[in-house]
């Protein structure tokens, strides 16, 4: 869950990436573009991946599908489903001191 977001505004949250041995993450894939994240080219059995979403024009609950890439092979990792809420009143409230949150995956 990335919390309130205003329409044009982006968040970035952590989500962590953790294997039985050393992997790079390659890439990540979102349907519609709205989530990024640098690659992690360095082998570690765990990556902290900071996830930003950058809101469109529309407001609304937000739900996207984010596949995280590796050199572990095609399906190492389990799709993880991306929430936000886009909203101008909510949006400044919820940001002014909320923590950062982290959301945890996990390959064999």
């Amino acid at each position: 869950a990335l919390g309130n977001v205003a329409p044009g505004g982006s968040v970035t949250k952590n989500i962590v990436v953790r294997a039985n041995r050393p992997f790079c993450v390659t890439g990540i894939v979102c349907s519609d573009g709205c989530l990024s994240c640098p690659t992690k080219e360095r082998p570690a059995k765990v990556h902290i991946l900071p996830v930003t979403f950058q809101a469109g024009d529309a407001s609304g609950r937000i739900e996207r599908q984010l596949t995280i890439t590796t050199d572990l092979g095609e399906g190492a990792v389990p799709v993880v489903t991306v929430q936000a809420q886009v909203d101008d009143a909510t949006a400044v409230g919820a940001a002014a001191g909320r923590p950062s949150a982290e959301q945890s995956a996990s390959t064999r």
